[in-house]
């Protein structure tokens, strides 16, 4: 290994013919100025409390989190695959999945008969993750394309973000998911270069990954076979994308020199005269699962959903808590009641999940709450303690390298999981250091950088978790012009959207009203 200080599901394809969520986020941010976002959402009040008749305080768990089958569970880890666009993501991935034994040599022989026939041949391990038609004939990832294996008694989930800049929403989805991101890059000439200076994805994916809090990364230094593993190459490539990692805070750092094509250094070992360190697989298998708060209120980050017989199956990772069969439950921000009949987790089902894991839930609506307008990016909890909602909210942002500051009414587009909305700076409270303590009271701007207390107004109504309460939850991603300009926690939540009233408080920025929950 050559460790360095240094920072580091599936739902419809979009056609490149098409708008990219960014060209959709765009066009939504232009109909959604100050006035049209109160104006619209009127004198809305939501509850905050489930508003089911059926009476569920004498719902006690039948499993406890210190019982002997919740403890023998190990949380499963979740892998994202990041890089620029071509780097050998999808290939790297799928080329996993066969060395481990997930898949058979049978069934890439079959991919590769069929690749062959489009001309893409050298694809078929990438064919593995690139499930749909326009992603196999264009050669790039459009979506979160999910993977779930188990490996010497550990679950496993790899996600396959999308490199393509018009599909950054998509990676940042992934990465709220993940406890490790593989960063892979393109070690041929001028590929590397391509990636990490100018336009590339590179630097803004490794930001994005920290801004989730992804705290574990491994650099994938790939396509390092064409290059015969020159020593030269990987520790120049390592030197600059180290650099970079310990600037934005990341300190423990693995560097690997590997092939997804040959499989060299993925799960097996690769002779090679000057390394002499762990595989990715190897690797993967060291790192803890983020999530291990078994003792908290049930806190499930929904990613993908999908009609069942007689309900709704919600797909997503446990943040925090236990889930249980017949369990009652409420999801934000809809407030739909519904009970757990069903938990798919390890390939199987089981009577019970526990936070880390990733979980299908069958769930059963409860005095005709309509289940199908359940979303992605909805939050599923506890029914006794909802997750807040609403579109008016105090936060912690830091700012990258803008090029312009933000200042009181500056629109951009925010995204927390699988949610996004346009969101407007409507104050701006005081400037922190690095402790989190003022430097400056009612700042004019903030710039590049700089860490604030400020108060965003989104154009949606969505579940917001607070910081204290879950970290993981509470993080989004901010952008303006289809570039990341920031990241922040959720702090205080208003009891109720922005309305008509309130137009005039938003522009002479006065606090928020009484009714603000901390």
């Amino acid at each position: 290994m050559r460790a360095k200080a240094a920072e580091s599901a599936k739902a419809s394809a979009k056609s490149f013919a098409g708008p990219s969520p960014d060209d959709i986020v765009l066009a939504k941010q232009q109909q959604a100025k100050i006035g049209a976002l109160t104006s619209n959402l009127g004198n809305l009040n939501i509850a905050q409390t489930p508003a089911a008749k059926t009476d569920f305080s004498k719902w006690k768990p039948k499993i406890q989190p210190q019982d002997s089958a919740v403890t023998a569970i190990t949380p499963s880890l979740n892998a994202v695959a990041v890089g620029h666009v071509d780097a050998g993501k999808s290939t790297l991935l799928g080329r996993l999945l066969h060395d481990t034994g997930v898949v058979s040599s049978h069934q890439v022989e079959k991919l590769a008969k069929s690749a062959s026939e489009i001309g893409k041949k050298s694809f078929s391990y990438a064919w593995l993750m690139d499930q749909t038609d326009e992603e196999r004939e264009n050669g790039v990832t459009v979506d979160i394309s999910v993977r779930e294996f188990s490996y010497e008694s550990r679950e496993y989930f790899i996600l396959d973000a999308p490199g393509h800049y018009n599909f950054v929403p998509n990676m940042i989805a992934g990465a709220s998911q993940a406890d490790v991101a593989i960063v892979v890059l393109d070690s041929l000439a001028d590929a590397f270069e391509r990636g990490f200076f100018a336009d590339g994805q590179t630097k803004e994916h490794a930001l994005l990954c920290r801004a989730m809090g992804v705290n574990h990364v491994i650099i994938a230094v790939n396509k390092m076979d064409q290059l015969k593993f020159d020593q030269t190459r990987f520790d120049e490539i390592s030197d600059q994308m180290g650099l970079f990692l310990s600037k934005i805070g990341y300190s423990d750092v693995q560097f690997v020199p590997c092939s997804g094509f040959t499989g060299a250094n993925i799960v097996k070992k690769q002779d090679i005269s000057w390394y002499h360190d762990k595989t990715i697989m190897a690797t993967l298998q060291g790192i803890p699962s983020a999530v291990s708060s078994d003792e908290n209120a049930l806190k499930l980050d929904i990613f993908n959903v999908k009609s069942s017989f007689g309900g709704v199956t919600v797909s997503g990772r446990l943040f925090a808590g236990m889930v249980q069969i017949d369990q009652p439950v409420v999801i934000s921000p809809g407030n739909q009641v519904a009970i757990v009949r069903n938990i798919g987790v390890d390939l199987g089902s089981r009577n019970f999940a526990k936070a880390g894991e990733n979980v299908n839930l069958s769930l059963e609506a409860v005095d005709g709450c309509d289940l199908e307008l359940i979303k992605a990016g909805d939050i599923l909890a506890q029914y006794s303690d909802p997750v807040r909602r609403g579109n008016k909210f105090r936060a912690r942002v830091t700012l990258f390298d803008v090029d312009l500051p933000v200042l009181k009414g500056t629109q951009c587009d925010f995204y927390r999981s699988r949610v996004s909305s346009v969101a407007v700076f409507s104050k701006l409270y005081s400037l922190l250091d690095k402790q989190g303590n003022t430097i400056k009271e009612k700042p004019r701007f903030v710039d590049k950088g700089q860490t604030a207390f400020v108060e965003l107004i989104l154009s949606d109504n969505i579940a917001l978790e607070l910081e204290k309460e879950n970290k993981h939850l509470s993080r989004f991603v901010l952008r303006r012009d289809g570039k990341t300009i920031g990241f922040g926690s959720v702090v205080k939540v208003a009891r109720n959207p922005v309305d008509t009233s309130q137009v005039e408080k938003i522009q002479i920025g006065e606090d928020l009203d009484e009714d603000e929950e901390d």
